[in-house]
């Protein structure tokens, strides 16, 4: 069943909910949505079984409601912000495995570079996530930060989170026994970008409290890096 996520709770009136413009828009010109046909609104925790309504589709009526079991834990992904589509392909896997935030970052090796349209980039990859977190059935969207240099991760951690940082130079302390011994339901995880980190970076990082672990023997491409780090991370809290 389709599923939509409420911008505003002042959208909910007594007996039925508005309908933002964009989602109105994908359900008449491209899911093609009939008369009665029911779909999903997610608020707050909060699912709401609706009915569309071809002479009033701005409205959809509500036919029933059930509250949703939060969330366990959450998911940090700090990662570089990379060329092609690949940044792009890191928040649509990674908010299918259940990353709950992301923090594009730019550090000494990322070939791509912070400009004065990545106010425009930051609005494409929330609504890449957005349409992620409805295709994969999330019950909240993850949020996209703006882009941050590597220098400031520490202001975005929280206080008693560990900075985890696969390393391809690391050749012990694998991810997965790394976030075994944490047993943490808040993780943070921050991937280099394609040149890899440079030691410096390694370094400070280390001096700042970040574990340096392995993801293997393979080198990984830093999207995929992000893709099996998250789903490590996303498996640790279900079994924590």
């Amino acid at each position: 069943m389709n599923r939509f996520f409420l911008k505003d709770d002042k959208d909910i009136l007594s007996d039925s909910i508005k309908i933002d413009a964009y989602d109105l828009n994908h359900m008449k010109n491209v899911l093609r949505f009939k008369d009665k046909e029911r779909f999903l609104i997610i608020s707050d925790y909060i699912e709401y079984l609706c009915e569309y309504d071809e002479e009033n589709p701005k409205f959809a009526k509500i036919v029933s409601k059930r509250e949703l079991e939060q969330e366990r834990g959450s998911i940090k992904l700090f990662f570089n912000v990379l060329k092609n589509n690949n940044t792009e392909l890191i928040i649509q896997k990674c908010t299918e495995l259940g990353v709950s935030e992301f923090y594009p970052v730019i550090s000494k090796r990322s070939v791509v570079k912070m400009t004065k349209n990545d106010e425009k980039k930051i609005m494409r990859w929330q609504k890449i996530a957005e349409s992620a977190a409805k295709q994969s059935e999330q019950i909240r969207i993850p949020i996209v930060h703006n882009i941050i240099e590597i220098s400031d991760i520490y202001k975005f951690l929280d206080r008693d989170s560990k900075l985890i940082v696969p390393y391809e130079e690391a050749k012990t302390n694998h991810i997965k026994d790394c976030l075994k011994e944490l047993n943490s339901d808040n993780i943070s995880i921050l991937i280099g970008p394609e040149g890899g980190f440079e030691i410096k970076e390694i370094d400070q990082l280390k001096s700042q409290g970040a574990i340096i672990v392995t993801l293997g023997e393979n080198i990984l491409r830093a999207e995929t890096a992000a893709i099996v780090s998250s789903w490590e991370a996303y498996n640790a809290i279900k079994k924590s």
